[in-house]
């Protein structure tokens, strides 16, 4: 890895700016740039997404072509390169002022440059300082994180990029702004979050915690009936579409406020309001058994063995072969066997590896998967991917769990979520070869 370079040397608004949180941009000295064809802004938008990291050509045609790519890929990606090259070589300065530089390494680019200039990255950077401020703090940057989207991320490219990238971004976006709405309420300001509220639950009644924050906001408002109102209503939703209930927060608050509790108003809680902590759930994820399953004897009683082996350690198991012999039948038959050595439950996640229709999971969605089977609300799971790593670390401890990966396409892909279980990455490099 390449360290990013210090922002602090540069005055924001000079030199190269990339902008992701919109149509994508880049500006030089607050002046747009021409980027070319679009094959080439979504080639720049690749790298823009993993800066100072090596993006491998694979990586790349599969994040631009998917499953289609045409013979000559290689050959286009390295004239877009060349392309970038030249743009910004053509605007180099003396004095450095964050020039962004792509990098040749294999097995592919990398992207040098500051990274406090990509917009979506800054965001991210923004949220995370924000975290621990007093109120006011919290709520001007958080405000100044958000004002930084100029509309749907990546607008102006289409298809398989947009797709990947649009939702988790649109996620960031959306805590940001829950982030932000909270620490405005803890300033006494909801007479006027009651309008922004009620606009943002209409258009997205299913997020449960903006009707939370709603309904605290109309409560200290003094209206008790709208707050009632909006609890019913996204209790019935759930209901309906979903067939679960609100979850905790949202049913203890609607609780305090049918009595009334004067501590609402002002935001302070009692110690005897304290909600009780809830058992921890024990997921049952795995999918339903194979019937039928012939010819693995051998197979399944090597799992057996590293299961019966003396230890409290950790243990990983690779299942690997051609595709359809038989893998996943497999570890599904083996895990249903075992499950109740297992008492804290069963983790389940389907990595979509070769899926023709469908992109592969990435580390990241997983962790957020298995997070929510923890237990850990939406609102509450950590919006970087290494925080969201050890806090699935944690929740792990001094439990017994099995975790089954399943349809992975390469060692690459369950990488971070074996470190994430601590150290198993190179028990892994063991394992396939």
């Amino acid at each position: 890895m390449i360290a990013p370079q210090d922002s602090s040397t540069t005055a924001p608004g000079t030199g190269f700016e990339f902008r992701l949180l919109g149509p994508l941009e880049v500006l030089r000295d607050g002046v747009g740039c021409p980027l070319g064809s679009g094959l080439t802004r979504a080639l720049l938008a690749c790298l823009l997404l993993e800066p100072n990291q090596v993006v491998s050509m694979d990586r790349l045609i599969d994040m631009l072509w998917e499953d289609d790519p045409p013979a000559t890929a290689r050959t286009i990606v390295h004239k877009s390169v060349s392309q970038l090259r030249k743009l910004f070589g053509a605007h180099r300065g003396d004095n450095g002022d964050g020039h962004p530089e792509i990098v040749t390494r294999p097995p592919g680019y990398l992207l040098r440059v500051d990274s406090d200039r990509i917009d979506a990255h800054r965001v991210r950077s923004l949220i995370s300082k924000a975290q621990g401020l007093d109120a006011a703090q919290r709520a001007e940057m958080l405000a100044e994180a958000l004002r930084m989207w100029h509309g749907p991320v990546l607008a102006d490219l289409d298809g398989r990029l947009q797709q990947l990238v649009g939702t988790n971004l649109d996620e960031l976006r959306m805590a940001a702004l829950e982030e932000r709405i909270a620490a405005d309420l803890e300033l006494g300001r909801h007479q006027q979050l009651v309008p922004e509220l009620g606009n943002l639950v209409d258009q997205d009644p299913m997020r449960e915690r903006l009707t939370y924050l709603l309904m605290l906001a109309a409560y200290r408002s003094g209206h008790r009936a709208e707050a009632q109102a909006r609890y019913h209503a996204l209790r019935q939703r759930l209901s309906s579409e979903l067939g679960i209930d609100p979850m905790p927060e949202v049913r203890t608050l609607y609780e305090r406020l049918l009595r009334d509790d004067e501590t609402l108003l002002s935001g302070v809680r009692r110690s005897t309001d304290q909600e009780v902590t809830p058992a921890r759930p024990v997921p049952a994820e795995l999918p339903p058994g194979v019937a039928g399953l012939v010819g693995r004897d051998r197979e399944l009683d090597a799992l057996d063995r590293m299961l019966a082996e003396p230890g409290n350690t950790t243990r990983l198991a690779v299942l690997t072969g051609t595709a359809g012999v038989g893998k996943s039948s497999v570890a599904i038959t083996w895990a249903h066997r075992v499950a109740e050595s297992f008492p804290d439950g069963q983790l389940y996640a389907s990595l979509r590896g070769f899926d023709s229709e469908r992109a592969p999971l990435t580390p990241g969605e997983v962790l957020t998967s298995m997070l929510k089977a923890l237990g850990v609300a939406s609102d509450a799971i950590p919006l970087d991917i290494e925080d969201r790593a050890a806090l699935y670390r944690s929740l792990l401890a001094e439990r017994r769990v099995l975790v089954l990966l399943d349809n992975a396409r390469d060692s690459e892909q369950v990488r971070p979520l074996l470190d994430a279980l601590g150290g198993l990455a190179k028990e892994l490099d063991m394992a396939v070869v």
